[in-house]
C-alpha cells in the first residue's frame, strides 16, 4: 500500500510539472537519508545550505538543540542540485549530536528554476522558503530558520500553534521597519502551515509575487528581499497568523540605547540580519556575544574572540557593577603598556601638571609621567590617578579624546579595567562603554590616545606592571592578576 501511494505521489508530481498553474517541480526534488513524517512530539526545521554558509547553518542548529525541550528535533537541509555540501560539513552536522541527538536529511532543489527572479542583492537562496509546500510533501507544517538566526528558546510552542487555516506565522516589522508600509512580514523565521498552503495552492501565488518584485523593484522603495515581498503580498493578510515580536528580533533595528520591544529572557530569536550585523565579522554587532556562545558548542570554534570575552565581561559588570568580580586588578602604581609595543607606554604629555594635559603613548622611560594610580571603587570603578601632576584620566565629552583633569565625581573618570583572558586589559569608560584607543594603531612616540568602539585590536589591549611607590622609579614587576 505504501509503495503504491509513493508511485501515485511521484505521478503527480510528474504530470503537475506539464500545468502552469501547479508550479511544482519538473524534477520532483531529490531527498538523502530518513527524517520521519509529523509525530506527536516532532518539530520539524528547514535551512537553505551549502558549503558557503554551513558554518553559521551549524550554529543556529546548535542553538535549536541546545534550548530544545522534549520535543524530537528534525533538520531538513535543502541545497542546490549543482553545489551539494561536502562530506567534511555532513561530518561537522553529524557531530552536532554531541549536543543532542537529531535527525537530519537533504532536499535538493534546481537552482534554474530561480532564474526568472531578480534577488538583488541577496543570494538566490532566499527564494526557497517560498517552495516549501513542495519540497516537503509529507509534511503538515515547517519552520524556517535562516542561517543567521539564533534560538533561544524551545521552538515547541511555535511548532504547536492553533493555526487553523492560515498558511503562515510569522512577525509584522512594519512599525519598526517599513513605515511606508502598513504590513510586512520578516522572512527570518516562519511557521508555514503546508498542508492549508498545498490546498490552497499558494505556492503560485508566492512565486507571482515574486515576479511582481522583480518587475517592480526599481520603482518602489523596498528595504527587504524579494521573499519578504511575495511572503507579504502573495498571502492574503487574513491568512497569516502575527507573532509577536519576541519571535524575531532583527539586530540592526536596536541600539544598546534604543530598547528592545520586549525583556530579554522572553526573546525566542535573535536574528543577526543586516551584512554588518554578523557576529562572526563585526565583533562590536549587537548581541554578538550570545552567538558566540552557541559558535564555541558548535565546534567550528576553539574559543571565542577576545574582543567578544570583553564585550562579554563589560555587560556583565554593567548589570551587577558592585560585584566583588569587577575588582579585576590591585590597586597600585602601574605602567601601562601597549600590546602593539611593550617599549611603548602610555604618558602625559611633557609631564605636565595642567589640566587637559593630553594622554598619548612614548618611549618608556620610567618618568612619573607614565606612572598611574589605580584605585578601584565601591561602585565598581577605577580612577586612575596620574603621578606627575595628582589629575585624574578623563575623557573629554564631545571628542572622546583623553587626558588629565582635576578630580571630579563624574563618569567620564571612571573606568572598567577588563581583561581579555590573554593577559592584557581594555580600559571601558562608564560615559558610553568606548575603549582606550591608540589613534591610528601604530606604536609610535605621540600617538593620541581617545576612546572608541571595542574591536578587539592590539591598539586596545594594555599591559600593567606594577611599580613601587618611590618618585622616579623605573624598577617594574608583572601584575599578577592578569586573568
Amino acid at each position: 500500500m505504501k509503495k503504491f501511494l509513493s508511485i501515485m505521489c511521484s505521478l503527480f508530481i510528474v504530470f503537475s510539472s506539464f500545468t502552469g498553474d501547479i508550479g511544482f517541480a519538473m524534477d520532483a526534488p531529490k531527498k538523502s537519508s530518513n527524517c520521519q513524517v509529523d509525530e506527536n512530539n516532532d518539530v520539524h526545521i528547514f535551512y537553505c545550505a551549502d558549503d558557503g554558509n554551513a558554518m553559521p547553518t551549524c550554529v543556529s542548529i546548535a542553538s535549536v538543540l541546545e534550548n530544545a525541550g522534549d520535543e524530537k528535533i528534525n533538520i531538513h537541509i535543502v541545497s542546490f542540485q549543482d553545489n551539494e555540501m561536502s562530506k567534511q560539513n555532513i561530518k561537522n552536522i553529524e557531530a552536532l549530536k554531541n549536543i543532542r541527538n537529531f535527525d537530519f536529511d537533504f532536499v535538493y532543489f534546481d537552482k534554474k528554476r530561480l532564474d526568472e527572479f531578480d534577488a538583488g542583492r541577496w543570494n538566490k537562496s532566499i527564494m526557497i522558503k517560498l517552495y516549501c509546500a513542495e519540497l516537503f510533501p509529507n509534511l503538515d507544517r515547517i519552520i524556517w530558520l535562516d542561517d543567521d538566526v539564533i534560538v533561544l528558546k524551545s521552538l515547541k510552542n511555535l511548532y504547536n500553534l492553533d493555526m487553523g487555516d492560515k498558511y503562515l506565522a510569522g512577525v509584522d516589522v512594519s512599525q519598526e521597519y517599513h513605515n511606508n508600509c502598513s504590513y510586512w512580514i520578516t522572512a527570518g523565521i516562519g511557521l508555514y502551515n503546508l498542508k492549508e498552503m498545498r490546498k490552497d495552492n499558494v505556492q503560485k501565488s508566492l512565486l507571482d509575487s515574486a515576479k511582481e518584485f522583480t518587475y517592480k523593484k526599481d520603482k518602489v522603495i523596498l528595504c527587504g528581499g524579494v521573499e519578504e515581498y511575495a511572503l507579504t503580498y502573495g498571502m492574503p493578510k487574513d491568512k497569516v497568523l502575527i507573532l509577536p515580536y519576541r519571535y524575531s528580533i532583527m539586530i540592526f533595528l536596536y541600539t544598546e540605547s534604543k530598547m528592545l520591544p520586549c525583556a530579554m529572557n522572553d526573546i525566542i530569536t535573535l536574528h543577526f540580519a543586516g551584512s554588518d550585523k554578523k557576529p562572526w565579522k563585526n565583533f562590536n554587532a549587537l548581541f554578538a556575544e550570545k552567538w558566540w556562545e552557541y559558535a564555541i558548542k558548535s565546534g567550528f570554534y576553539d574559543k571565542v574572540p577576545a574582543v567578544i570575552e570583553v564585550r562579554k565581561k563589560v555587560l556583565e559588570m554593567r548589570s551587577n557593577p558592585k560585584s566583588s568580580a569587577n575588582k579585576t586588578i590591585d590597586d597600585g602604581i602601574y605602567t601601562i603598556s601597549s600590546k602593539l609595543d611593550p617599549n611603548m607606554c602610555l604618558g602625559i604629555k611633557n609631564g605636565s601638571k595642567n589640566n587637559c594635559a593630553n594622554l598619548q603613548l612614548l618611549g618608556r622611560n620610567g618618568t612619573d609621567a607614565q606612572k598611574f594610580k589605580l584605585q578601584y571603587h565601591s561602585d565598581g570603578y577605577y580612577t586612575i590617578k596620574t603621578m606627575c601632576s595628582g589629575k585624574m584620566l578623563d575623557m573629554l565629552g564631545g571628542s572622546k579624546n583623553i587626558l588629565q583633569c582635576t578630580k571630579n565625581k563624574r563618569n567620564a573618570q571612571k573606568w572598567f579595567i577588563v581583561p581579555d583572558g590573554e593577559g592584557y586589559y581594555c580600559l571601558v569608560s562608564k560615559v558610553n562603554n568606548l575603549c582606550m584607543d591608540v589613534c591610528g594603531a601604530k606604536a609610535e612616540a605621540g600617538a593620541n590616545i581617545h576612546c572608541w568602539s571595542i574591536h578587539g585590536g592590539n591598539n586596545q589591549r594594555f599591559k600593567f606592571k606594577k611599580c613601587d611607590d618611590s618618585p622616579n622609579s623605573s624598577k617594574t614587576i608583572d601584575s599578577k592578576k592578569s586573568e
